[in-house]
């Protein structure tokens, strides 16, 4: 799958540790997630805030929930896929739409 967005790299000391950020709104059907899950707050249409609740991602790492809320995903279509109880998590690098959420509801 081929990303929009622009890579900014950054480099630090000898190591050249690398880091890769996109800016990308795009977003991934994962058939191993359990939970909706978006990074960028201004996509929610509507939000509360949480505190002290973390998802653990693919690499076995935590990361913190910064609320949930609903977001509206317009779709080539015309149609709306409405995603409920997505939650806000910084760290992630995709919009991830839970495959086995879509099959729930």
């Amino acid at each position: 799958m081929v990303l929009d967005g622009e890579p900014s790299i950054r480099c630090e000391s000898k190591h050249s540790i690398v880091n890769l950020t996109f800016e990308n709104n795009d977003w991934w059907l994962d058939s191993g997630a359990n939970i909706h899950v978006c990074f960028d707050r201004t996509l929610f249409k509507n939000y509360q805030k949480s505190s002290g609740r973390s998802v653990t991602l693919g690499n076995g790492s935590a990361a913190h929930v910064l609320g949930i809320g609903r977001i509206d995903l317009k779709m080539v279509s015309g149609k709306t896929l409405v995603l409920n109880e997505v939650r806000h998590v910084l760290d992630v690098r995709r919009n991830l739409v839970s495959g086995l959420s879509l099959v729930q509801q």
